[in-house]
């Protein structure tokens, strides 16, 4: 009987390494991630108005939550706009919006939801004109143990 000889190829080992090069990111893409389009935090983001409707550009924002010690600043845009983005879902947000020339605006004590997006139409009102009190220590000496009363 005649002996058949069949050529050996040797395997090809990168083959095998190169399913597994792509095998693995594609398991590891498909486990213990957010469904698609759901973020793992939340953002306030709004317009900054004046009483006539017109944008307010470079009104301070602080978005700010004091039971997690956050405090996140930002600047509305020429067009009035603002984000504030990457903050950690929780309850006890407060957001602050300042300008000077306006009265202070606050909006206080708001919950913040996974993947929720705020959003905030600020209308700022013009500062009203106040009473200034400066207080000095310069003050005269009273003296309080005597008692004599002065003619002038």
């Amino acid at each position: 009987m005649e002996k058949l000889y069949s050529l050996k190829l040797p395997r090809p080992r990168f083959a095998a390494f190169f399913g597994l090069a792509i095998l693995a990111p594609a398991l590891v893409s498909f486990t213990a991630h957010p469904a698609f389009g759901q973020a793992a935090t939340a953002s306030v983001e709004g317009s900054v108005l004046d009483s006539t409707g017109a944008a307010v550009p470079d009104a301070d924002v602080v978005v700010a939550n004091p039971a997690l010690a956050v405090e996140r600043r930002a600047k509305s845009s020429g067009a009035g706009v603002f984000t504030v983005s990457d903050l950690t879902p929780a309850p006890g947000y407060t957001v602050t919006v300042t300008k000077t020339g306006f009265a202070k605006y606050t909006v206080k004590t708001f919950d913040l939801a996974i993947g929720q997006a705020l959003y905030l139409t600020v209308s700022l009102a013009l500062a009203s004109t106040g009473t200034e009190v400066n207080v000095t220590s310069d003050a005269p000496i009273v003296e309080t143990t005597k008692t004599d009363v002065s003619a002038s």
